[in-house]
C-alpha cells in the first residue's frame, strides 16, 4: 500500500527574518515545567528550550546550515565553530532531562549537546532511521540495520517482525502502526513481550501522524477521491472512529489531554472537553509545547511565537 507521506515534516530556521508587528514581544521564555516527551517524541524538533534559552537550526537545503541559540535578551549565540562540520549534517534535536540529542546522517549515530563547548559529542547510539527513535533512562527504541524496529528496555532487547511505519509510547504501551494501517500494542511489563492486534486504522493509506493523547489514538487517513491527508481519530474505550477535519493537517503536537493541530496556518485543539476550536490565528506551520503555559509556534521564514493554551494571549518571540 502507498504510503502518503502528511506534511509535517520539520522546517528551517532562516536568519534573514521579514518583519511582522502584528503581536507584542515576548518579555521573556523562561519555562518552570518542560514536558520533553510530549514536545520532542519521535526525534521531532528543530526547537529546544533549555535553562531559559531556545536552540534552534536550519535545514534549508538553499542556504548553510546553522543552528543558533536564542537567549532570553532575544541576542543570537551560533554554536562553536568547531562543530560546524557536524551542523552541516545535523538532523533534528530530540529533548530528554534538559539534555539536547541530534542525528549524524553520515555515521549513523546519535549525538549529545555539550552546553559547555557548545558542540555535540558522539555517543555509542546508532540509529538507521533518524526519523523515529525514543530515548530516556530505560527505554531505547529505534530501527535496526534491516529496517525493523528494535526495542531496548533495560536489561532486554527484540526486534519485531511488524513492519512498522510507526509507534508512539504511552506508559508501558508501545502503540504500533504498520505499513497496512494495522494497529497493534506491545506492553513493556509483558513477560511474552508479544504484539497484539487492534484494529485497521486507515481505509486507503497511512500518513505520518499518528499519536497516542488520552484515550484516543490521533492519525492520518488519505482521501484518495479528494486527494487530502484528513485527521481522524480512534476511540480506545469504544473502538469508534471520528473524522476530525478534512483538510491536509501541517503539523501536530499533544499535552497532558489535548491535541493540537494546524490547518490553513492556524492551531486548533481537540480535548476531551468538546468540539475542536481555533486556538490562535498567527501563521505557523510547527508546534512546541515545553510546559502547561506556552505554545510555541514557528513559521516558514523562522519566526517563532508562542500563545497560552487558551489562545488569550500570542506574542512573538523572535524573528
Amino acid at each position: 500500500m502507498k504510503k502518503i507521506i502528511c506534511c509535517i515534516l520539520l522546517l528551517c530556521v532562516i536568519f534573514s527574518f521579514p518583519s511582522c508587528n502584528n503581536y507584542e514581544i515576548a518579555d521573556s521564555f523562561i519555562e518552570n515545567k518542560i514536558e520533553n516527551g510530549y514536545n520532542n517524541f519521535l526525534a521531532g524538533g528543530s526547537l529546544c528550550l533549555v535553562n531559559g534559552k531556545l536552540y534552534s537550526y536550519n535545514l534549508n537545503a538553499l542556504v548553510n546550515k546553522k543552528a543558533i541559540v536564542i537567549t532570553p535578551e532575544k541576542s543570537v549565540e551560533m554554536l562553536s565553530q568547531k562543530n560546524q562540520a557536524f551542523l552541516g549534517i545535523i538532523t533534528r534535536f530530540y529533548q530528554y532531562d534538559n539534555a539536547i540529542y541530534s542525528f549524524n546522517d553520515n555515521s549513523e549515530r546519535l549525538y549529545q549537546y555539550n552546553f559547555i563547548d557548545k558542540k555535540f559529542v558522539k555517543s555509542n547510539l546508532k540509529i538507521k532511521k533518524c526519523l523515529d527513535y525514543y530515548l530516556d533512562n530505560d527505554l531505547f527504541v529505534y530501527y535496526a540495520d534491516n529496517d525493523k524496529l528494535c526495542i531496548r528496555y533495560k536489561d532486554k532487547e527484540k526486534i519485531l517482525d511488524l513492519n512498522v511505519y510507526r509507534f508512539f509510547l504511552m506508559g508501558k504501551t508501545i502503540y504500533l502502526l504498520t505499513d497496512e494501517g494495522s494497529l497493534y500494542t506491545y506492553d513493556l511489563l509483558s513477560p511474552k513481550n508479544n504484539c497484539k492486534y487492534l484494529t485497521e486504522l486507515a481505509d486507503d493509506a497511512v500518513g505520518d501522524v499518528f499519536t497516542v493523547c488520552y484515550n484516543y489514538i490521533y492519525y492520518v487517513n488519505y482521501n484518495n477521491d479528494k486527494n487530502t491527508n484528513e485527521l481522524w481519530k480512534y476511540s480506545l474505550i469504544d473502538k469508534t472512529k471520528k473524522r476530525i477535519v478534512d483538510k491536509n493537517v501541517k503539523s501536530v503536537n499533544m499535552y497532558d489531554k489535548s491535541f493540537y493541530y494546524i490547518v490553513d496556518n492556524n492551531l486548533y485543539v481537540d480535548s476531551v472537553k468538546g468540539n475542536p476550536q481555533k486556538v490562535t490565528d498567527v501563521s505557523a506551520d510547527e508546534i512546541y509545547i515545553f510546559g502547561d503555559k506556552w505554545i510555541y509556534l514557528k513559521d516558514l521564514d523562522g519566526r517563532i511565537y508562542r500563545s497560552t493554551h487558551d489562545g488569550k494571549i500570542t506574542e512573538k518571540v523572535f524573528g
